[in-house]
């Protein structure tokens, strides 16, 4: 079973030394929710860190609060993309290898290449697969309703739907569909609810990653 190395200086490269960062330059409550963008953002360097700066949770807030405008996630994923980078693999902790005693209690460990960085210390971040899934799935906009009966009577939600095409907004194909972790409410199990449009978008969007072989969460 592998377990992490005791902990020394973690393997540095040019691109992860810190950089000073301005300030956004794509504001939720300026041209974001006006609309005027003025073609992309410019390129800003940013220090890469294992937790969210504030900036994400008010673009999804923004994304949430009108889930039919494209614009406010092609912003999002520009956003992202100047920001995409690398940070320290949590396995290893930066270290590259981890001691491995092969299942065995009593058996002698051995540094062994760690498997989730492939022995680099580092990890992307996650930012470009994520801009890449809000681009794929801009034109999808969660299904709303409020049921007049069931469980969830009187309560407003939004679906995603199972459909073999997904040529309407609120459908998607199987494949992304089954990896969607929406709640199945009264029995519709081609349906995938959320008490949020903000939660919809982002599971369809940590959905869309799996499907396409990238590991990442929303």
């Amino acid at each position: 079973m592998a377990t992490r190395r005791p902990k020394r200086q973690p393997k540095r490269k040019a691109e992860d030394q810190p950089a000073a960062e301005s300030e956004l330059n794509m504001q939720i409550n300026g041209r974001l929710l006006s609309g005027k963008t003025n073609g992309r953002a410019e390129h800003m360097t940013a220090t890469v860190t294992t937790t969210d700066p504030p900036e994400v949770a008010a673009f999804w807030a923004a994304i949430g609060a009108r889930p039919d405008d494209q614009l406010r996630r092609l912003v999002f994923a520009d956003w992202l993309e100047e920001r995409a980078g690398t940070v320290r693999c949590r396995e290893c902790e930066g270290d590259g290898d981890v001691w491995d005693d092969g299942g065995y209690k009593y058996a002698p460990r051995k540094a062994v290449t760690c498997h989730t960085c492939s022995g680099t210390g580092y990890v992307s971040n996650g930012y470009a697969d994520l801009a890449a899934a809000l681009r794929a799935t801009a034109c999808k906009v969660p299904f709303t309703s409020v049921p007049e009966s069931g469980r969830r009577a009187g309560v407003r939600y939004w679906s995603w739907i199972c459909e073999l095409t997904d040529d309407r907004p609120d459908t998607v194909t199987p494949s992304v569909f089954d990896s969607l972790t929406g709640e199945i409410v009264d029995g519709y199990t081609n349906w995938r609810d959320y008490p949020t449009a903000e939660g919809a978008i982002r599971d369809l969007c940590a959905a869309w990653c799996k499907v396409n072989g990238k590991g990442v969460s929303a």
